[in-house]
């Protein structure tokens, strides 16, 4: 399963969809109502403890405000992430690469999907600063 953050307007959309259906994947469109929740309940809706996360991650970004693009490979091999991003990069002339892209985690599981960003984001602006 592929969840989907902020995609259901984007113009990429009939693309990942296309892409998806090539790999036999379900992707799963999330509202902007279940940023709310931790990832685990997304993917299992009978799971609703509280997200854990420490209130200063909680901080970086405000689930209202999260509108970027994201996917989550959800029990996915790493081959099968690999070939579906190739495809999806190819499919939409390189497009795709705005779009972040994670693998569930056991850690990332119990994140929402504005703290999963905003930690992605800050991972990216570390690589970038030690290279």
């Amino acid at each position: 399963m592929i969840l989907l953050f902020n995609l259901s307007q984007h113009p990429l959309l009939p693309v990942i969809k296309e892409t998806a259906k090539d790999h036999h994947k379900v992707l799963r469109l999330i509202s902007p109502e279940e940023n709310r929740l931790p990832i685990r309940a997304l993917l299992d809706p009978s799971d609703v403890r509280d997200p854990l996360m420490p209130k200063l991650a909680e901080d970086l970004i405000a689930p209202d405000s999260f509108d970027a693009p994201m996917m989550l490979f959800c029990k996915m091999k790493q081959d099968e992430i690999s070939s579906f991003v190739d495809r999806l990069r190819e499919l939409s002339n390189g497009g795709s690469a705005r779009i972040l892209k994670a693998m569930l985690t056991p850690t990332n599981q119990n994140w929402t999907a504005p703290y999963l960003y905003a930690h992605l984001r800050e991972e990216a602006r570390m690589m970038r600063r030690n290279s």
